[in-house]
């Protein structure tokens, strides 16, 4: 059960807070995550949280899910993770009776792609109806002209990037600077901490992916999948490969990739992991890579950041990376690429490597002197666990959050 933040909080409680996101649990990935430990937390402090998200195969369409109230609706619904498929006015007036239905206060959106401008416009003119405030939440820097056009054109109470990165991103497109307010990911320290976290769950997973612990233990935990069915490029699963290749020459190991994936596409998911084993096979490292044919249970995934020596993602262009964060807060040195918000978030030679995006050889070499020098290695991961807790724990980012609702609920004069 979240703790309550503080005294401060009571002028928020039974405040109704929309989560507007394109997806949501069961699909995986940072923003997801955000999402559901964010409402999680503010759940724990008296806040109530709707979000309202696209309809779901395996989900119903409206549940209480730990205390957050969780609407799923065909007019928000997409194919893999791209399309939305929503008529303007009947999504107009489904949205308007949904609000004043559940009297929402903020709209917090998380909805930002190219087929989400309808959507976004929709959002502008129920701004203009109800005086509801809206933050958007960027997760991902705008890259098209159509975000571009979104971020900047259309009236938002604050924009809330994820990193510097993002937020240069934003800035440069001309987006007035008081209305950015950066909000790094954050983890939950006390779910991602090092140590044995259960014994039956690390037997389980030992045995599903036939692991050693005599030999290091590299984790490489990403979506395979991305938002068109295909894998997803830039998480950059060849580099690790062939990295990975050059490691088996000289070192033993067991290297665990992609361990989560989106179960709406099962078959674009196996299809993936069927080019991952081809490619493994013909550089010979098939052998001493485990990729399973089954998702990992998100529960699970604590458990097996434990189990492993090294966290890797090699990623170009990551907005945050929160798997560098959920690496560090259980204690792990961690590896990424001088790309995206990586160098922010990875201290190189403090909590992990960084190293040059795209280049085999680089990652093989960083990855090769944090096996040589496991006692480097762990020194890395107690840094890492220090810097989460100064800097992304769950309470400090909520308290965040906390503070700009109460800042834009006062300058719309909403406070109760």
């Amino acid at each position: 059960m979240p703790k309550p933040i503080g005294s401060s909080t009571k002028k928020l409680e039974g405040l109704n807070i929309c989560m507007l996101t394109p997806f949501y649990l069961p699909y995986y990935g940072g923003m997801e995550t955000l999402i559901y430990e964010l409402s999680k937390e503010l759940v724990g402090n008296k806040i109530n949280i709707h979000i309202l998200t696209g309809s779901h195969p395996k989900r119903r369409e409206e549940a209480v899910e730990e205390g957050i109230h969780v609407t799923r609706t065909r007019l928000l619904s997409h194919r893999g993770r791209e399309t939305y498929h929503t008529d303007d006015t009947e999504f107009y007036n489904y949205f308007i009776d949904y609000l004043e239905r559940n009297k929402i206060d903020i709209i917090h959106s998380h909805m930002i792609y190219v087929s989400a401008l309808p959507i976004a416009g929709i959002l502008q003119s129920v701004r203009i109806r109800t005086r509801i405030p809206i933050l958007l939440h960027q997760h991902c820097p705008p890259d098209k002209p159509a975000h571009e056009f979104v971020l900047k054109i259309f009236n938002w109470d604050y924009i809330i990037p994820v990193s510097r990165w993002v937020a240069k991103h934003v800035y440069e497109i001309g987006v007035p600077p008081e209305k950015i307010k950066t909000i790094p990911n954050f983890v939950d320290v006390e779910k991602f901490k090092p140590g044995i976290h259960s014994e039956r769950e690390r037997e389980r997973l030992i045995d599903e992916l036939k692991l050693d612990l005599e030999k290091r233990i590299i984790l490489m935990p990403s979506r395979l999948v991305g938002r068109d069915g295909k894998i997803d490029e830039r998480k950059n699963f060849d580099t690790m490969i062939h990295a990975l290749s050059h490691l088996s020459t000289e070192k033993d190991f067991i290297a665990i990739l992609t361990a989560v994936e989106d179960d709406a596409m099962p078959k674009e998911s196996k299809e993936a992991k069927k080019k991952l084993w081809e490619m493994a096979e013909v550089l010979e490292v098939e052998n001493k890579i485990r990729i399973p044919d089954e998702n990992i249970d998100q529960a699970m995934m604590p458990a097996l950041y434990s189990l492993s020596d090294i966290v890797v993602l090699p990623s170009s262009r990551e907005p945050f990376g929160l798997v560098y964060v959920e690496g560090m807060a259980s204690g792990k040195p961690v590896v990424g690429a001088i790309s995206g918000a990586a160098p922010e978030v990875i201290k190189h030679n403090r909590t992990g490597l960084l190293v040059e995006s795209r280049s085999p050889f680089a990652l093989f070499q960083a990855l090769k002197k944090l096996i040589e020098n496991m006692e480097k290695a762990e020194v890395y991961g107690k840094n890492g666990r220090e810097l989460v807790l100064k800097k992304y724990s769950l309470s400090r980012r909520v308290t965040d959050f906390l503070t700009l609702y109460r800042k834009i609920l006062k300058v719309k004069k909403r406070l109760i």
